[in-house]
């Protein structure tokens, strides 16, 4: 995982949900609203010459939340925090889910983050 863009992240999403921004997993017992993030893949560029100093990450943002609504509200926070992020980036995909085991609702959101070294 990029150290960078992961501490970027974090410092870019923890307002949005109190600081309960994890990377990888949330932990035994999270408290919700809460947000994880990881590493989906990495595609580093290349050119004619060679490999460029350009690594594209995938990130998948996850959010959780006690109502779809909640979660929705959250999503859309992270998607205006995303617009304005320190890397460039794309938005991928959106997906809703529910969690049975906690019951919780979550939304996922992928994002491809340019990284130049």
């Amino acid at each position: 995982m990029s150290n960078a863009i992961g501490t970027a992240l974090h410092a870019a999403l923890s307002g949005l949900v109190a600081g309960r921004v994890f990377p990888l997993l949330l932990g035994d017992r999270p408290v919700y609203p809460a947000i994880r993030y990881l590493v989906v893949g990495t595609t580093p560029e290349n050119t004619i010459c060679g490999q460029a100093n350009v690594t594209l990450w995938r990130y998948r943002i996850d959010v959780y939340a006690v109502t779809p609504k909640e979660c929705g509200q959250i999503a859309a926070s992270v998607k205006s925090v995303m617009r304005g992020f320190a890397y460039p980036n794309t938005h991928q995909m959106e997906m809703e889910g529910y969690e049975p085991e906690v019951d919780c609702s979550r939304r996922t959101l992928d994002f491809s983050i340019t990284e130049t070294e």
